[in-house]
């Protein structure tokens, strides 16, 4: 999804994925279009015109749009920068850390297996991974992980986040061994940790490395040559990869950059991935029509079927605009600044990616497409105007399951800003309700003695609760 609250989104395991002579490489399965019509021209214009703009206004510091109609490339235009500092600008086909964009590779992989009689869904993970063997974690099942259902919270990791740990191996030993905060089947909760296990499940089962089964059956199958588990350490490979930037105070800054070294010595699975849009639509292509050795039609459609917890996300797949138990639309989203989405009743892949951390354009991008290809008309609202005075109340830090968020006024102007991303403008739409119209994300205070004391905030279906830090 989307802005990194709700996200929200390496094995040093160099997966550099070779060329071979019966699978045709992505850059080459899609090709230009020949002809669109007026109306479709139009549509491609708005878009080019809000990306033109958003980066004009730094809202992204760079970034790549590729608009897919079956196999014909209708846009594929860059803006920006790839690295301010060196005057670097963005180019096509270069890389980018897609982040939790990974983990639909990994649902894909438990999903293959499956489909191999080796894994079985309602199986408990215990079956598989002994160290869920345990009163804590024993029952929690391979379909609670691949639903993010099993009850980690975000990152969920013991230890606070995988970074802390020196293999997958260990990491989810760890987990398995302290079990989930939640009861297992009860709540959606978004996990990097649930992933990072199912990575590790991949491996347990199928007797090798879990990037090694992507490369292996994924992406050797749909020849993505430009889609890597780690940072590849081939100069000429490596210095494609864009340079990411972070809300820094009052602006983005840069936070790392190809000549840095990974973050993490091994593929963790709920991220890690490197690649390049068009490599990205060709997996998405996968998912959305028939591919001989990729997944049955049948199996697509149960992995992109709402939950009973949540009609926002089926089996490491996000949903979007569920009409009649039915998304309109699927795909990922990345925290870097990433999305896919693919609308498979117009035969539309749609991606924008970014480097830029934090930014709001990813999830600007989606409601624009959404509405712009008739799948979501944009809301209207009925703003309120509130006196400083009045605000003075809201002001100050709450907390909650996913992190912080901070409320401030600046220029006249009311913000709220999620841990260190960039603020989000609130309009007011009652006394203690607002919205950012941008992103559709709103907060409703709850006043107790006269005093705002908690707060709730939804985006999509998911409600998240915060209570005043003191």
């Amino acid at each position: 999804m989307k802005y990194v609250i709700f996200i929200c989104v390496s094995a040093i395991l160099l997966v550099a994925f070779s060329c071979t002579q019966k699978h045709e490489r992505a850059s080459s399965f899609f090709h230009p279009v020949q002809k669109m019509d007026d109306t479709l021209q139009n549509k491609l214009k708005t878009i080019d015109e809000k990306l033109q703009m958003w980066v004009s206004s730094g809202d992204f510091i760079g970034g790549e749009v590729l608009i897919i109609r079956d196999k014909d490339i209708l846009m594929h235009q860059t803006y920006g920068m790839a690295d301010v500092e060196d005057s670097t600008p963005i180019r096509k086909n270069m890389l980018y850390r897609i982040r939790s964009m990974t983990k639909p590779f990994v649902g894909t992989a438990v999903l293959m297996l499956a489909g191999q009689g080796k894994i079985m869904l309602e199986e408990p993970v215990a079956t598989y991974l002994p160290a869920f063997d345990n009163d804590k974690s024993r029952a929690i099942t391979v379909k609670q992980l691949i639903t993010h259902t099993a009850g980690f919270t975000q990152p969920g990791f013991p230890r606070g986040g995988i970074y802390d740990y020196n293999s997958l191996e260990e990491a989810v030993a760890d987990l398995g061994k302290h079990g989930p905060a939640l009861q297992p089947g009860t709540q959606y909760m978004y996990s990097d940790a649930g992933t990072s296990t199912m990575a590790r499940l991949v491996a347990k089962v199928s007797g090798m490395p879990s990037g090694a089964f992507i490369q292996k059956y994924i992406s050797e199958l749909l020849n993505l040559q430009s889609t890597y588990t780690t940072l590849p350490v081939n100069d000429s490979i490596r210095h494609l990869t864009v340079s990411t930037y972070e809300w820094q105070g009052d602006a983005f800054g840069k936070y790392w950059d190809n000549e840095a070294e990974p973050d993490i010595s091994f593929f963790r699975g709920s991220g890690g991935i490197y690649c390049n849009p068009m490599d990205y639509a060709r997996f998405l292509y996968a998912w959305s029509n028939p591919q001989a050795g990729f997944l049955t039609k049948e199996t697509k459609h149960a992995a992109l079927q709402p939950t009973e917890l949540t009609s926002n996300y089926g089996y490491q797949m996000e949903l979007y605009h569920v009409e009649n138990g039915q998304p309109l639309a699927f795909g990922h989203g990345g925290s870097d600044g990433t999305v896919a989405m693919s609308i498979p009743s117009q035969d539309l892949l749609l991606l924008f990616f970014t480097q830029t951390r934090g930014t709001l354009v990813i999830a600007r991008f989606e409601e624009l497409v959404l509405d712009l290809f008739n799948l979501k008309a944009a809301p209207e609202y009925e703003f309120k105007d509130i006196n400083e005075k009045a605000l003075n109340q809201f002001k100050g830090r709450f907390e909650g399951p996913i992190g912080y968020c901070t409320f401030f006024q600046k220029n006249e102007r009311f913000y709220a800003q999620f841990m260190e991303n960039m603020p989000l403008h609130l309009r007011a739409l009652s006394d203690t309700a607002f919205i950012n119209p941008d992103v559709n994300i709103s907060f409703k205070f709850q006043i107790n003695n006269q005093n705002p004391d908690s707060l709730f905030v939804q985006n999509r279906d998911q409600v998240f609760k915060f209570s005043r830090k003191q």
